[in-house]
């Protein structure tokens, strides 16, 4: 169920964590893709942005998210395993 936050003067609107493959099946890092808007004072959508970030193992050198974002993306990628097996009893 989709789910809109506003921090501070933005809405976020999606959040998607990709696991990449390299084109011979390996694991290759993860990407992020964020969708936000910006509110201006009225609370009204001003304008549409996008942020796509890559870990630093993966085959993309521009746009590498930082070393604390990484840290922070591997453990709640973890946390949701975790959730995924406990629930689904894999």
């Amino acid at each position: 169920m989709a789910k809109t936050i506003t921090l501070s003067n933005t809405k976020l609107q999606s959040i998607v964590i990709t696991s990449l493959i390299n084109k011979d099946g390996v694991p290759s890092g993860s990407a992020s893709n964020i969708n936000y808007v910006v509110c201006d004072d009225k609370g009204q959508d001003a304008l549409f942005k996008n942020s796509q970030k890559y870990t630093s193992e993966s085959e993309y050198t521009d746009d590498i998210m930082s070393e604390n974002a990484e840290k922070h993306l591997k453990a709640f990628m973890e946390e949701m395993r975790k959730l995924m097996v406990e629930r689904e009893e894999l």
